[in-house]
């Protein structure tokens, strides 16, 4: 059964252009391989899978031409898309480091260090894309405020201690695109920060004393803000543990 009509070939582009940019371009190949003679059965049948029809040679031609146009038009919008994605996700970083600057006023410096560091590494957790923070970082975030009502800890505290915990793990992790944020074996209370770094000792106990120092309530709220998280309600005669020292796993 031949699909090559001259009834179904004589517009410019092809009855169906794939919407997928990999699509497109096996597309392209395949009407380049019929340019110059006759596909074999594979070939042919995801030639009309992808764009409807099979054509002739000529029209194969013609038709190459004007996906490759479309192909290029298509990665131009997509790159425009990506920068103007960039520059929306730099004016709400902007926005939110404009929105903690009031509250940073009356802060000491390591909360203010750190205030500005988690605003930027939440953002980093935010997928352009779908318009959404990355379902498996809010899904574990979940989990660890959750938890605070059977710790009997105060909950921003304890978040903030596990989101800076869990980056700081991230960053020694070999592969980051294998960090399971859930399973990671790191506490600020006991393990070194700058662990395998050629520093001298005394660096290791500053950060340690500048810890003991970060407001990390003040971490916790923004984090609870942006997350939309709610405050675990507390038991019957439950107060929450205020500590200042980090919190083991």
């Amino acid at each position: 059964m031949s699909f090559s009509t001259s009834a179904n070939q004589s517009g410019s582009l092809p009855p169906t252009i794939p919407s997928n940019p990999d699509d497109l371009q096996k597309a392209i190949c395949l009407l380049g391989n019929r340019t110059r003679s006759e596909l074999g059965k594979k070939p042919k049948k995801q030639l009309i899978e992808l764009i409807g029809v099979y054509p002739d040679a000529i029209t194969a031609t013609l038709w190459k031409q004007t996906l490759r146009q479309k192909a290029k038009e298509l990665n131009q919008s997509g790159e425009e898309l990506i920068e103007s994605r960039k520059k929306d996700k730099k004016r709400v970083l902007k926005t939110r480091t404009a929105q903690t600057s009031n509250v940073s006023t009356n802060l000491n410096e390591p909360t203010k260090i750190m205030l500005s560091w988690v605003v930027g590494a939440l953002a980093e957790e935010y997928l352009d894309d779908e318009d959404c923070y990355d379902p498996v970082f809010v899904f574990q975030m979940q989990a660890w405020w959750k938890e605070t009502k059977r710790l009997k800890v105060i909950p921003q505290v304890y978040l903030a201690k596990k989101f800076v915990s869990a980056n700081i793990a991230r960053a020694r992790a070999e592969d980051i695109f294998e960090f399971d944020i859930s399973h990671f074996d790191f506490a600020l209370d006991k393990d070194k920060i700058l662990s395998g770094e050629k520093v001298p000792s005394f660096v290791e106990s500053l950060l340690k004393q500048a810890f003991t120092q970060v407001d990390w309530k003040v971490l916790g709220d923004y984090l609870v803000k942006n997350l939309n998280l709610k405050l675990p309600e507390k038991g019957v005669g439950e107060e929450w543990e205020l500590s200042s020292h980090p919190i083991k796993d």
